[in-house]
């Protein structure tokens, strides 16, 4: 699965098999909690956060291996 637009402004959007995750966690470089978010409308919303590099992870309900990539807010 990958994310797109990045760098991204508001919305982060998901390309490929996102069906089987529901939830995104968003990171800071070191590693701390900013943001938890439900993500079966296919995308989460950013907007909020400050510009900066940041880190999500999305995971699902049936056992399978969280994916992790980086992004930039802009």
């Amino acid at each position: 699965m990958q994310l797109y637009p990045n760098p991204v402004q508001d919305f982060i959007e998901f390309k490929g098999q996102a069906a089987p995750y529901s939830t995104a966690k968003i990171y800071s470089v070191d590693g701390k909690l900013i943001k938890t978010s439900d993500i079966r409308s296919g995308k989460v919303q950013v907007s909020d956060l400050p510009a900066a590099s940041y880190f999500i992870e999305v995971s699902g309900k049936n056992s399978q291996k969280p994916e992790t990539s980086k992004f930039i807010k802009k």
